[in-house]
């Protein structure tokens, strides 16, 4: 039996922000696939490591609530066991002794690189060389890879890329 979807057409900025989402909840599932393969980074490292590799250096406060929306033990859990691992260095704020200031140590921006090349592979896969979707392209990305993520369930990157061979 084949899964085919049909969305109705976009006719509310509603429909139009769910089928971001949806995008944007494939795109973080496959990204997660291909990290998940790539050792020294887990997934969600990703977002903090572009977040602050874009301010160059930053309160942990602030990268939490400006990367991801989690609870704060959780993004500071996340931020501690990337200190452990030596992708990031912590040191004092020289305006506030009690915040932390968090930078990408060389480890970090490798494994940011490495990350980056990922993300730039699944971009394409997803969206082709096109800098500007239509909203039909964005219902036909949705209706491809949500069949795909559904049904075939991919365990890894290389099966979910398999899947276009």
């Amino acid at each position: 039996m084949q899964f085919i979807y049909i969305r109705p057409m976009i006719s509310t900025p509603l429909e139009l922000s769910r089928l971001i989402g949806r995008i944007a909840s494939i795109q973080r599932t496959c990204l997660r696939l291909a990290l998940r393969d790539s050792p020294g980074i887990e997934p969600e490292w990703y977002y903090f490591l572009h977040s602050i590799n874009e301010k160059k250096a930053v309160r942990k406060t602030d990268i939490i609530s400006y990367s991801l929306i989690l609870e704060p033990t959780t993004g500071i859990d996340i931020l501690n066991r990337m200190i452990h691992a030596g992708i990031l260095d912590e040191h004092p704020d020289p305006k506030d002794g009690r915040a932390r200031l968090l930078r990408l140590t060389g480890k970090g921006s490798a494994t940011l690189k490495k990350a980056q090349q990922q993300a730039e592979e699944i971009a394409i896969l997803l969206f082709g060389t096109t800098a500007n979707p239509t909203i039909k392209t964005l219902e036909e990305i949705e209706q491809k890879f949500g069949r795909i993520l559904m049904q075939e369930k991919p365990k890894t990157y290389s099966g979910l890329r398999a899947q276009f061979l």
